[in-house]
């Protein structure tokens, strides 16, 4: 019997390599790593061509995501005994998704969080320097280097063809805000305190980024006489342009403004610190105010009363038998009988108001057509708070300024003065001064002692309760007519 022929052999139909499915969760690790990578370099390309960085915090939420995706997707391939991989292989495309997604996260992650920290650092450094540079000329107390300061409250667009030795340009185009800013609490301080302010701690927080705009607060303390003074504001970088692009050397690069508007308030009253000297200085101030008030209601009085305020207030050789009579006769205008004229209208009344009372805004001498216009003025209207006729003076011209001079304590009150005939006024100063010598000599005393840092947050007692005798020496006036206007001119959104 023969042997049955053997069949032909047959080939295996069992795939040598049976197929694996690729974890999803690899997938979900690549595409966020992938997605992290795209927008990152066109973003980038973007940031480039418009010369501004690229701060998008958000954009490291991608890289986080691919990492942890990548870390659970490895352990789930270990785990899954072989029906898992993360590699995906499809003819001679060959990806390690689990690896390529980790080393692109942490890689770009790192590099990308390394790049918002050096800018980051810039802006922070990049601010302190502008910021300090403003307050040391804010505290100047020189008028070119308000000019500066002013300036830089403005938009870089704005401020790019104004010189800041320019005033006279600064007031005419930005007159209403220019006046306001140098009445600024911080600015007041420095005239107040001359060569003798310091800025310290200067340091920034909070800044944030908008498209196209970094804000930051800029926050330090100024040291003087009077004592410590905690400051605070805030700061605006734009980016400039290339030097192609612009035409002026200063408008290259980021441009940084302090955000200021008329009546904002640079300096923490709350937080600061008071020497005795600065104590015995917000003394002096309200108490030639309220002598200022008193001045300013007499001289509304009509023709007798203003005479009456010349020899009790303004007269710099008082004669008490005289005063004492106006004083009689001051009680009889008020029930109905005008006769303090006939006490008080001396020879030396008119001379004086004429000649000797009225001085322009810089201490200059007006002319003869000046001084005839101001005595008009005093004889017709007398003088009167501000507000009083130019609409939202109050807003922008009402800090008095305070000084020590070798022979008295000065400080100007704001008032107006309602030029004759015309229904307007012009901006003017009561020029008040206390020549005591034991308050002059008590003044210099506590200024030689003052120490910033043993200050107090708290008044003394004794705060308010000394009685000063104050003279209205002169009115300093431009005689100009003040047109009523809006104080605009800071930054805007």
């Amino acid at each position: 019997m023969s042997e049955p022929t053997p069949g032909p052999a047959l080939t295996p139909t069992a795939d040598t390599n049976p197929y694996v499915s690729v974890s999803w969760v690899a997938v979900g690790a690549m595409a966020a790593a992938s997605l992290f990578l795209v927008l990152l370099l066109v973003l980038g390309v973007v940031a480039f061509r418009e010369k501004k960085p690229l701060l998008l915090e958000e954009l490291l939420v991608l890289p986080l995501v691919a990492i942890v995706l990548s870390f659970a997707a490895k352990r789930l391939i270990q785990n899954s005994e072989g029906t898992r991989t993360g590699v995906l292989d499809r003819d001679a495309l060959r990806i390690d998704l689990v690896k390529s997604s980790w080393w692109i996260a942490v890689v770009g992650g790192l590099g990308f969080a390394a790049y918002l920290f050096a800018i980051g650092y810039s802006v922070r450094r990049d601010a302190a320097i502008k910021a300090e540079e403003w307050a040391g000329r804010a505290l100047a107390d020189d008028p070119d280097k308000t000019g500066w300061a002013f300036l830089r409250t403005l938009d870089p667009g704005r401020r790019a063809t104004i010189s800041p030795d320019d005033l006279p340009r600064i007031e005419a185009e930005f007159g209403p805000a220019f006046l306001a800013f140098k009445q600024a609490d911080l600015l007041l301080l420095a005239k107040r305190n001359p060569k003798a302010c310091q800025f310290t701690n200067g340091t920034v927080k909070d800044w944030v980024y908008q498209p196209g705009l970094m804000k930051c607060a800029f926050a330090g303390t100024v040291r003087c006489p009077e004592g410590l003074f905690p400051v605070e504001f805030e700061m605006r970088g734009t980016e400039g342009g290339a030097k192609a692009d612009v035409t002026k050397a200063e408008m290259v690069g980021r441009q940084w403004s302090v955000t200021y508007e008329p009546g904002q308030k640079f300096i923490l009253q709350d937080k600061a610190t008071r020497t005795p000297y600065g104590w015995r200085v917000v003394e002096l101030e309200a108490s030639a105010g309220q002598a200022a008030q008193q001045f300013l209601n007499i001289s509304a009085g009509g023709p007798g009363m203003r005479a009456y305020a010349y020899q009790t207030l303004i007269t710099p050789t008082p004669d008490p038998a005289l005063i004492d009579r106006a004083n009689v006769a001051s009680h009889a205008r008020v029930f109905g009988f005008d006769t303090p004229m006939a006490f008080t209208l001396t020879p030396d009344y008119v001379p004086y108001m004429r000649n000797q009372f009225v001085r322009l805004r810089d201490g200059a001498e007006p002319t003869a057509d000046q001084r005839e216009l101001f005595l008009k003025t005093w004889t017709e209207s007398g003088l009167l708070p501000v507000g009083r006729r130019i609409k939202g003076n109050e807003k922008l011209d009402s800090q008095s300024t305070f000084s020590v001079t070798d022979v008295a304590v000065e400080v100007r009150v704001p008032c107006e003065v309602p030029l004759f005939g015309s229904g307007t006024a012009a901006r003017g100063r009561l020029v008040l001064v206390c020549s005591e010598p034991d308050v002059l000599a008590d003044v210099k005393k506590l200024l030689a002692e003052a120490n910033p840092d043993q200050g107090t947050a708290t008044p003394p007692p004794d705060l308010g309760k000394r009685q000063y005798r104050w003279r209205v020496a002169r009115v300093e006036t431009d005689l100009k007519e003040v047109k009523a206007q809006q104080a605009g001119g800071g930054p805007r959104e």
